[in-house]
């Protein structure tokens, strides 16, 4: 990954993704703040900064999500899911 790429990162992460879904999974504010969530109990956003976003894709999530023992499609819709539930319930804290 290319951080002087064109693009925001999370759109260059999600052409990646549609070419190989199975190599590398979606990745956005959400799916960040489950797994951040997951690791620590605390919530958490994306940083807004290219190349910290591909940092920690590359070295925080693809490791994360590789640890996981399912289909990558139920994977990816898990943790988009929970990561919009935790926006909304984070209002409420």
């Amino acid at each position: 990954m290319d951080p002087a790429a064109s693009g925001g990162a999370i759109w260059n992460i999600f052409y990646m993704h549609c070419i190989d879904s199975e190599i590398w999974p979606i990745f956005d504010q959400h799916t960040y703040r489950a797994m951040h969530f997951m690791k620590t109990g605390k919530l958490k956003e994306i940083s807004s900064a290219k190349p910290e976003v591909y940092e920690s894709y590359k070295r925080e999530y693809i490791p994360f999500v590789e640890t996981l023992n399912s289909d990558q499609r139920n994977i990816d819709k898990a943790l988009y899911a929970f990561g919009k539930f935790l926006k909304i319930a984070g209002a409420y804290r």
